[in-house]
C-alpha cells in the first residue's frame, strides 16, 4: 500500500450504494484509529481525532452521521450525541457554492435505510418520512393490440421478493414495514444535513474545491482550497466527492487538476448506477 494511500481515502470503491461503502469501510479504516504519515521520513503513528470529509453528497453526510451521531459510537466514548463534544472532530468540505436540493435524480433505498437504521434510528425514521414508500416495480410500455392502453413488461411485489429471499427478510423488514424508499437527491441530502449535529453543521463549509493536499512531517494532512483557504491539519481525509473526485486524482497521479472536467488516473470516472428521472 502506497504512503498516498494510507492517509486519504476514497469511495471509488462503492458499488452498491455510499450508505454501504460507510458501513463497510468504517470498522476497518476509522474505528482502528492509527495511520501512517504521509510526509516522506514521517514514521509517527497518531490517533485519528480530525477528520475532513471532501463532498457533502450523500457517502460524506452518511460517514458524517456515523463518525458524529451514532448512539453506539458515542457510548462507546462516553459522550451524548447532543453534546459538542463527539468521538470524532469531522469537517466537511464541498466544492458545490451550496445545496441545490432541486439538482438531481431520485433514488430508491432499501439495504441503505438498513445501514441508516445502524447508525441513528432517528435519521433513518427521517428519511422515510421525507421520501415515498415502494411496494411494488412494474415496468410497461404503449400496448399494440386493440383495447388495451399498455402492455405489462414487468411487475413485482417487493415484500414478496424479500420475504422470499434468504438474508433479506430480517435486514429489510422492521416492524413488519418493509424498508424501501423513493426519495429525490437534492430531499435526501438535506435531510441528512439537518438531523446532524449542530456541531457539526457548523462544520459543513460551501465553495471549497480541493486543488492540493499537503503532508506535514507529523502525519498530518492539510488541505487546500481554490479560493487560496486551508483547512488542518487532518489526520485523515476522506473523498466522498464523487465523479471526477479530486481524491480519486490524487490517490492516482499525485497531483489535482484545477479543472474537473480534464481529472486523471484510472479511476476518476466512476459512473455509480442507473439515475430514475421522476417528472
Amino acid at each position: 500500500r502506497s504512503q498516498r494511500s494510507s492517509t486519504v481515502f476514497t469511495d471509488s470503491q462503492r458499488r452498491r450504494s455510499p450508505f454501504q461503502f460507510v458501513h463497510n469501510k468504517i470498522k476497518s479504516t476509522l474505528l482502528a484509529a492509527r495511520i501512517d504519515g504521509l510526509a516522506p521520513g514521517a514514521t509517527t503513528q497518531r490517533p485519528i481525532q480530525r477528520v475532513a470529509i471532501m463532498g457533502s453528497g450523500i457517502a460524506g453526510l452518511t460517514l458524517a452521521h456515523a463518525l458524529t451521531n451514532s448512539p453506539d459510537l458515542c457510548l462507546k466514548h462516553g459522550i451524548r450525541i447532543g453534546m459538542d463534544d463527539a468521538p470524532f472532530d469531522v469537517s466537511l468540505f464541498d466544492a458545490r457554492p451550496s445545496l441545490d436540493v432541486t439538482a438531481g435524480a431520485g433514488v430508491q433505498l432499501n439495504g441503505g435505510l438498513a445501514v441508516l437504521g445502524n447508525i441513528n434510528t432517528d435519521v433513518q425514521a427521517a428519511v422515510l418520512s421525507a421520501g415515498l414508500p415502494v411496494n411494488r416495480i412494474q415496468s410497461r410500455c404503449k400496448s399494440w393490440g386493440e383495447g388495451r392502453p399498455f402492455e405489462k413488461l414487468l411487475q413485482l411485489d417487493l415484500r414478496d421478493c424479500v420475504e422470499q429471499t434468504e438474508g433479506l427478510r430480517d435486514v429489510l423488514l422492521q416492524d413488519d414495514n418493509l424498508l424501501w424508499t423513493s426519495i429525490m437527491r437534492g430531499t435526501l441530502q438535506d435531510t441528512l444535513i439537518e438531523k446532524l449535529p449542530a456541531a457539526t453543521r457548523r462544520n459543513i463549509s460551501f465553495g471549497k474545491a480541493l486543488t492540493s493536499l499537503e503532508s506535514n512531517r507529523d502525519g498530518t494532512v492539510t488541505c487546500v482550497f481554490a479560493d487560496g483557504s486551508q483547512a488542518g491539519p487532518f489526520d485523515i481525509v476522506m473523498g466522498c466527492d464523487g465523479v471526477k473526485s479530486a481524491c480519486k486524482e490524487f490517490l492516482d497521479t499525485g497531483r489535482i487538476s484545477s479543472d474537473a472536467s480534464k481529472r486523471e488516473g484510472k479511476s476518476v470516472a466512476v459512473y455509480s448506477g442507473n439515475r430514475i428521472q421522476y417528472a
